[in-house]
């Protein structure tokens, strides 16, 4: 009967902690939009993808977000930069949507559903055999050495996409 009880405990405390983290984590988030607008939110995830892919980065459409039932984010109209001795962008889409569980986030690892519509992605080769996604594999790879993987991909769903080969 006691080891009963100190597991009853022990899953009793787990379960306050994960409503406390829960409550404190949707008001948090919340405020945080609310005071700022979704500008912010979109002027965040826009520095961070051009932090991490070194171009520029277009958001032409609104930014949505969601936190019940899951944790979510939808992007409209984006386009992201080529590298720089190419001429058009690298790719666009008429809307992303990226989303993950509670108890994803709570019980870790992060499992990410992705769902692209529209992408047309445009992958090229310059004169010296270069590709256009040479720069992001490096910083990709980079970026990865050592380091164990915080989230991963659960689903990607693409839907009306082209895929566009120049050599």
């Amino acid at each position: 009967k006691a080891s009963y009880d100190r597991r009853y405990s022990r899953v009793s405390y787990k379960i306050k902690r994960l409503a406390l983290w829960s409550f404190v984590t949707l008001l948090t988030v919340s405020a945080a939009i609310a005071c700022f607008g979704s500008s912010f939110l979109k002027m965040l995830i826009t520095k961070r993808i051009a932090f991490h892919t070194g171009r520029e980065v277009f958001m032409n459409g609104p930014v949505l977000w969601h936190l019940i039932p899951s944790v979510g984010v939808e992007l409209y109209n984006v386009q992201l930069g080529n590298a720089p001795s190419f001429n058009e962008d690298f790719l666009s889409f008429q809307k992303a949507s990226v989303q993950t569980s509670w108890q994803s986030i709570i019980g870790g690892p992060l499992k990410v559903d992705i769902h692209i519509d529209g992408l047309d992605l445009k992958l090229a080769r310059n004169i010296f055999g270069q590709g256009n996604w040479d720069d992001l594999k490096q910083r990709f790879q980079a970026s990865q050495a050592g380091d164990a993987s915080l989230f991963a991909a659960h689903t990607i769903h693409l839907s009306n996409s082209t895929m566009t080969w120049i050599d």
